[in-house]
């Protein structure tokens, strides 16, 4: 944790063609080593690869394509009283976006031999036709499969329990402390 002050956040540069923050993020995501000029022609071949496939606005699917690839709930480890528990946390949208577009960035460069701006237009088109389709793919992505018992967690162990003859055992709680 930085120890002065907060960081500023800087106001990000739209994109110049299409006029939008999404499109210069997603340059920006896709950009290596500098080359900013490869990433905006990638970045505009899928643009217009998902304008001839769909026959739509190719700024609507692939806002709905991103959406659709956010995840909502990441599990973190929370340490109670020496054992390690696996809590649902609610994730910043600043976060649910770039995870989106690092995932969608990952499989559509895992596509080998297609050229990349018809990877990452049809990565789009399938999250769009789609929408469960991120779950199955995400799945088997950096994080594993998430712990047998990470649903139930939340509730299980913020619950109180009855301890032996019938007396009130509370089992820690991340926020408060039983009374």
């Amino acid at each position: 944790m930085a120890r002065r002050r907060r960081a500023i956040k800087r106001r990000q540069v739209v994109d110049p063609k299409f006029n939008s923050e999404l499109v210069s993020r997603v340059i920006r995501s896709l950009m290596k080593d500098g080359k900013k000029t490869t990433a905006e022609r990638i970045v505009y071949g899928a643009i217009d690869e998902l304008k001839e496939k769909t026959g739509k606005d190719p700024l609507e699917v692939m806002d709905v394509a991103i959406a659709n690839m956010k995840p909502k709930v990441e599990v973190k480890s929370r340490r109670v009283g020496g054992t390690t528990y696996p809590v649902p946390v609610e994730i910043r949208p600043a976060r649910q976006l770039s995870l989106a577009l690092r995932w969608m960035i990952q499989y559509a460069s895992a596509r080998r031999g297609t050229p990349m701006p018809k990877a990452v237009a049809a990565e789009l088109l399938v999250l769009t036709s789609r929408p469960s389709a991120n779950g199955r793919r995400r799945a088997r992505g950096p994080q594993g499969p998430s712990p047998t018992g990470a649903r139930r967690v939340g509730f299980l162990w913020e619950r109180e329990q009855t301890g032996p003859a019938g007396s009130k055992a509370c089992v820690p709680s991340l926020t408060s402390i039983c009374g």
